[in-house]
């Protein structure tokens, strides 16, 4: 007997502990689609988003690649948490 609860917590371990990594885990799902949903589609919008959150003027050309920059991350952030999700879905318990 490995002393593990049935909701893999040890039993002196604090229930706020599960709750914020549970919380945790799902705001990391959420913020790569929230951010994609948001992402203007037009490089001359994000290049006016831009300047007024950060007063630096940004040529269409670098909102572009700005843009792409983003939308990487986000695919990469994607893969991660499947190849995540895949290992803890095969692991036994």
């Amino acid at each position: 007997m490995s002393g593990v609860t049935c909701c893999g917590m040890l039993p002196d371990a604090p229930p706020l502990a599960a709750h914020s990594a549970r919380r945790a885990h799902v705001l990391g799902m959420l913020l790569p689609g929230a951010v994609l949903a948001l992402l203007p589609k037009c490089p001359m919008c994000l290049a006016a988003y831009l300047t007024v959150i950060t007063s630096v003027s940004v040529s269409p050309a670098e909102a572009e690649t700005v843009r792409t920059a983003i939308m990487a991350l986000c695919g990469l952030s994607f893969c991660y948490l499947a190849v995540r999700a895949a290992r803890a879905w095969r692991t036994p318990s």
